[in-house]
């Protein structure tokens, strides 16, 4: 991935806002949700005074997921 400066975040689970790296999320605007380092939830998505793209981030989030459980299913098998 290649990181394009720096974001604020805010997480949908905790409402926490932080700021992390902006990785592009597969060649889109979007950034690569981070995780949360207030709960550890990967269902964060950049901050916004102009409101959010939560439709958008669901399906964001459910690849992050996917990807997570996958990264892990490969941890175990080693």
């Amino acid at each position: 991935m290649i990181q394009f400066g720096y974001t604020r975040f805010v997480c949908d689970e905790c409402k926490h806002k932080f700021r992390g790296a902006h990785y592009e999320y597969m060649a889109t605007c979007y950034a690569w949700p981070l995780e949360c380092p207030s709960c550890g939830s990967y269902h964060t998505m950049p901050w916004s005074l102009f409101g959010s793209n939560k439709s958008i981030y669901k399906k964001i989030w459910a690849d992050r997921d996917l990807y997570e459980k996958e990264k892990q299913q490969k941890q175990q098998t080693k």
